[in-house]
């Protein structure tokens, strides 16, 4: 079936989560070329640093490393923002049954 603009809804769908993919692909390598980044800058200060120095940067990064992480805290500003908006929804009465939420899923599965 087609749509005025010449794609069926389901194309479209298609289409925008292929972006989406694309885009999280996109900042995922970006973060990782970040991180690398970051790991020769702390390399080349570390090697400046007497032993003593280097104990207590190794006693630093160990306390870091076991701290346990709290997932909101690794959520993105998109994310959060996101999250946010919902919750103004919700409060607003805009939700989504759960039931009603299933049922449409059905459908697409």
């Amino acid at each position: 079936m087609m749509c005025e603009h010449g794609l069926c809804p389901n194309i479209k769908l298609h289409l925008v989560i292929i972006s989406k993919i694309q885009i999280k692909f996109v900042k995922k390598n970006f973060m990782a070329t970040v991180a690398i980044v970051l790991e020769n800058e702390i390399a080349q200060y570390v090697r400046q640093l007497t032993t003593r120095q280097k104990k207590t940067v190794l006693n630093v990064i160990k306390t870091f490393a076991q701290e346990k992480k709290d997932w909101w805290d690794e959520l993105s500003d998109e994310q959060l923002s996101a999250i946010r908006e919902s919750e103004t929804e919700l409060n607003a009465g805009k939700g989504i049954p759960h039931k009603e939420v299933l049922k449409k899923l059905s459908k697409w599965l």
